[in-house]
């Protein structure tokens, strides 16, 4: 029962924000000056307070693909 609950179709609606805040962190590193998604935050400095989940979904992604995603959400 645990298993069918947690290994359903991932349901978030931001799923496409960690992975594209992952791509970012990949390349520019969790101390980057902008944030290219945060565009209204004006001139703050970003706060990379999930980068490593980010960048980790990112490598999921990348490696596995979307089914990989979902094995790792299951």
């Amino acid at each position: 029962m645990l298993l069918a609950v947690v290994a359903r179709p991932l349901a978030t609606d931001d799923t496409w924000w960690h992975l594209a805040m992952g791509r970012f962190y990949a390349s520019a590193g969790p101390w980057a000056e902008t944030d290219p998604l945060l565009h209204t935050a004006g001139t703050r400095s970003p706060v990379p307070q999930e980068w490593l989940f980010q960048v980790a979904l990112h490598d999921v992604q990348q490696v596995a693909g979307f089914h990989g995603l979902r094995a790792l959400h299951a």
